[in-house]
């Protein structure tokens, strides 16, 4: 017993360190990701960058860096733990399940309790990033002023899509399983093959998410009317490139830092 609670520690412990560090290096992809998502009218990667040095400076790719490494330690701190227990659960309930579907199976679920232990992070991260004021309030000051107007609720806008959105590490995790051994190259390659044919599958899903957790008052089929009488159906792949700048790195970085300390601990 206490060596399974020790193993569930560490694998809190390796999911958090690798969610974090690729936040912390990946932060100006992000911001760049997100706002580029949620303007209306289009600009080039350089535009919105210098938009953004204009407006706040170096520490303006970095608004909101606390929460975005909240964010993203906490749902791989959930996740890696859940997905690592679940694949050996799901065997020992269906002793005959193929490697790929074991490996959706657990993905999947574990990706919906990471997501909703995550998503109040997700919320706040993306605030930080869509707001106008040039002076960013505190994690505590955004939450407050987020509570006070819009209530609870607000904290999980977007949980649905996010529910959706977990069809990608359905997609990605039993490619990235499929792929990878046990070599530091091959966690790269497979966290990116991976990650890259996962989101090209399921990115519209992420532009409604992040619309519909910038903007409260719209439901997510008037966020997708939206998107597409303003955009077209090439709106749902608006930042795609941005977001694969981002994610791409984020993923290989988060893998590889993970299968890292798990490799070397274990």
């Amino acid at each position: 017993m206490n060596n399974n609670k020790s193993q569930a520690l560490f694998g809190i412990f390796r999911g958090i360190v690798s969610g974090g560090t690729a936040a912390l290096i990946c932060a100006p992809l992000d911001i760049l990701k997100t706002q580029y998502q949620v303007r209306k009218y289009n600009k080039t990667l350089l535009d919105s960058g210098r938009q953004i040095y204009n407006k706040n400076g170096i520490l303006g790719f970095y608004r909101g860096a606390g929460s975005n490494i909240l964010a993203m330690a906490s749902f791989y701190g959930v996740f890696f733990p859940i997905y690592h227990f679940n694949k050996q659960f799901v065997k020992k309930l269906f002793p005959d399940i193929n490697q790929p579907l074991q490996h959706i199976t657990a993905s999947i679920s574990a990706g919906i309790g990471a997501s909703l232990f995550a998503n109040p992070f997700h919320v706040l991260k993306t605030r930080y990033h869509t707001e106008k004021t040039k002076i960013s309030p505190s994690i505590s000051g955004l939450i407050r002023k987020i509570y006070q107007k819009e209530g609870f609720r607000s904290f999980y806008r977007g949980l649905g899509v996010t529910y959706f959105k977990n069809i990608e590490l359905g997609i990605q995790l039993p490619i990235y399983e499929y792929i990878k051994s046990n070599t530091p190259i091959t966690y790269a390659l497979a966290a990116f093959i991976a990650k890259m044919t996962a989101t090209t599958v399921t990115f519209p899903l992420d532009t409604i998410r992040t619309n519909r957790r910038r903007n409260s008052n719209l439901s997510i089929f008037e966020i997708i009317n939206k998107i597409k009488s303003e955009r077209g159906l090439f709106g749902f792949y608006k930042g795609y490139h941005i977001y694969l700048l981002r994610s791409l790195p984020s993923s290989v970085i988060a893998f590889m830092v993970y299968e890292s300390l798990r490799t070397e601990y274990k």
